[in-house]
């Protein structure tokens, strides 16, 4: 860009010498000159249009191909009731725009011999893309699913797949008819959501694993992404759910408390969802 202004002091600095052809010709100079640079100061400042894509970003749209067919081939295997309940929820309630989800977070509801374990091994048995390795850490009896995406872009070679059932992280036991539909994709309740969010944002920051902290960001941002829809809906989240056990909601009401001393911005949203000022008696 400095050569570009560069040219340009030169030409207008010609254009005023006695070498000049005409006042005609100083007026195209200065219009072409600034053509030039009205060009490249878009070229600079739309990278939409001009940037190569991020190779290691997945399209929301891929995502979104892998997240169907895992719902679909959990109902070929039987699992006829399940629900995101993760960053992909998130992203279906705000309408695809909130942050791209790094895995999917599922969880099954239809009771299922062997629990988590054995629908990943049916997974994979039945659908060729899905595949399991070892958990990185000895001391975990799981395998971690993985969904292979054929693609030859570096970091997207594979999409995370946790298979989460009740009873597990305090995940509660749903009911179907309580089970949202966005797009077509089953995702847990708002309520719930909220509040599981807010307690794995509570689980990372006493965690002293670095790759869990680095994941607290996120969590504040999916948290304000769901204060601002809940709003927007008048939710209630004092309200009593038969999913919601009372241990859970008042560790939750906790959470709040935390949450809104590290984040006084988003104070006034838990009130508008019923809640008493979360600052009070701190």
């Amino acid at each position: 860009m400095t050569r570009v202004y560069a040219g340009k002091r030169q030409v207008l600095a010609a254009c005023f010498t006695r070498e000049t052809c005409s006042l005609g010709s100083f007026i195209v100079t200065v219009i072409a000159t600034q053509a030039l640079q009205a060009a490249l100061t878009f070229i600079f400042h739309c990278p939409r249009y001009f940037d190569p894509p991020m190779s290691n970003m997945p399209r929301y749209r891929d995502i979104l191909d892998i997240a169907e067919s895992t719902i679909d081939t959990l109902r070929e295997i039987g699992v006829e009731d399940c629900c995101f309940i993760g960053g992909m929820a998130c992203k279906l309630y705000t309408d695809g725009k909130g942050r791209k989800p790094k895995d999917l977070d599922i969880l099954c509801l239809t009771p299922y011999p062997g629990g988590a374990e054995a629908i990943k091994q049916r997974l994979c048995e039945t659908n060729h893309h899905f595949y399991t390795i070892k958990a990185r850490n000895p001391k975990d009896q799981w395998d971690v699913l993985w969904w292979n995406t054929g693609s030859n872009e570096p970091g997207f070679e594979r999409f995370k797949v946790d298979i989460l059932v009740p009873g597990k992280m305090d995940l509660p036991d749903i009911h179907p008819d309580y089970i949202i539909n966005i797009d077509e994709l089953p995702c847990a309740p708002l309520h719930l959501l909220l509040l599981h969010k807010l307690k794995g944002w509570s689980d990372r920051r006493r965690s002293r694993r670095p790759d869990r902290r680095a994941k607290i960001p996120a969590d504040v941002r999916d948290i304000g992404d769901l204060l601002r829809i809940a709003n927007g809906l008048r939710a209630n989240i004092t309200k009593s759910k038969p999913y919601i056990t009372d241990s859970f909601r008042r560790a939750s009401y906790r959470r709040v408390k935390q949450f809104s001393v590290e984040h006084p911005q988003y104070v006034s949203s838990w009130m508008g969802l019923g809640m008493q000022n979360p600052m009070e008696g701190l």
